[in-house]
């Protein structure tokens, strides 16, 4: 990962031994939780609605918004609803340490675009982003020109076969669902969480 002292603003640097911070608690935030496991990383996860324990199961530390914009890796997980939007805004994304990595694999309305352009701009930390408040990113928009960025779309992952079996998953729960039988779906509490 970046650092900002010997080697320049992105030198790499050992794994093992960061923290993680994981903004909301989605069932993506608790794989990559899971994921990171093996690393021996420190994750703080700041949701406001997923129980300290539920959280502490993956090996988590529930902390606050602040605690977990200064971790090393910073990854946004939660939804998108009107009182998230732009939930990170010049003074949160002030308290990223220099060298830090932002994610956001989630929703580009959660970040105010403006000030994360102003962030990246001081050149101090990197960002990867696969979400955009606008999408597709528009070619003239200034993310675009930051040296500090990553951009992906969000589909960065797609395959061909991923489609293929997600369309037939889609498909094959509408049938169990007009048998009556139990499809498993996102619970409005689930949805809450994310949140």
């Amino acid at each position: 990962m970046p650092d900002t002292g010997k080697g320049g603003p992105y030198a790499l640097r050992d794994f093992s031994g960061v923290t993680v911070g994981l903004v909301g608690w989605s069932s993506n935030a608790r794989v990559f939780a899971e994921l990171l496991r093996p690393f021996q990383v420190k994750v703080k996860v700041f949701s406001e609605h997923a129980a300290d324990e539920e959280i502490g199961h993956v090996g988590a530390q529930k902390a606050s918004l602040g605690e977990v914009l200064k971790a090393d890796i910073v990854s946004l997980h939660r939804g998108l609803t009107d009182k998230t939007r732009h939930s990170l805004g010049a003074s949160e994304l002030a308290l990223l340490r220099p060298g830090a990595v932002f994610l956001n694999v989630a929703r580009g309305g959660l970040v105010d675009q403006t000030a994360l352009v102003a962030r990246l701009r001081r050149g101090d930390i990197f960002a990867c982003l696969d979400t955009y408040e606008q999408e597709p990113l528009p070619r003239s928009h200034p993310l675009r020109k930051l040296h500090n960025v990553f951009l992906t779309s969000h589909i960065a992952g797609g395959t061909k076969d991923m489609y293929e079996v997600a369309a037939r998953e889609v498909v094959e729960k509408v049938v169990r669902c007009l048998r009556g039988e139990d499809v498993k779906t996102v619970s409005r509490e689930q949805w809450r969480m994310m949140s």
